[in-house]
């Protein structure tokens, strides 16, 4: 365990001590932090989307991976300001924007990703506006259908995307 000056353990990493790699300039707002199978952290930013592994071996260590926005490149994220990120039970993942509304993330080996843009106010869709999102893993469910929902909350209200 990592101490302090004093030799008091430290029990806090932060930007303002040894957790230095950090992209603070572009990534200053943190919105939702999760973790994936896959042993990496993920961290939505008003920013991008951040990640890195969960098994660093020091604060000053942690090296981040940030996926952005670029309004010239369509398959990049949709918007900067990302406020959720969910893995799906089928090792799907998604993401809510602020402006950018609800993406799908395919991940590469490499580390690299493309998003593509989910729905449209035609298709169902109430907003570009996603602040969160919950898969409907309801196992009293016997219409499959139901049970892979992917529920959004809007600043519209709610609208639901089918996995299948």
């Amino acid at each position: 365990m990592e101490r302090d000056e004093q030799g008091i353990p430290s029990r806090f990493f932060s930007t303002r001590n040894k957790l230095t790699s950090y992209p603070l300039i572009s990534c200053y707002r943190a919105r939702f932090i999760t973790g994936d199978r896959q042993g990496n952290i993920w961290i939505g930013t008003t920013g991008g989307l951040l990640s890195c592994a969960e098994n660093f071996i020091s604060p000053d260590k942690v090296s981040f991976h940030r996926y952005h926005h670029d309004k010239n490149d369509p398959t990049t994220l949709s918007s900067d300001d990302v406020h959720g990120i969910c893995f799906t039970n089928d090792g799907r993942s998604f993401i809510c924007t602020f402006g950018g509304g609800l993406s799908e993330m395919k991940l590469a080996s490499d580390g690299t990703a493309t998003f593509q843009r989910l729905g449209s106010p035609e298709q169902g869709e109430t907003g570009d506006v996603v602040l969160s999102m919950l898969q409907d893993r309801s196992s009293r469910s016997s219409d499959e259908a139901k049970a892979n929902l992917l529920w959004c909350a809007t600043e519209d209200g709610l609208f639901s995307y089918n996995l299948l």
